[in-house]
């Protein structure tokens, strides 16, 4: 259960990631 967690979380920072990068081109 714990590494379920765990994983959606990693999920949810890439995509941060994704729309961070994105404000950086625009």
């Amino acid at each position: 259960f714990f590494c379920k967690k765990k994983k959606k979380k990693k999920k949810k920072n890439k995509k941060k990631k994704k729309k961070k990068n994105e404000k950086k081109k625009k």
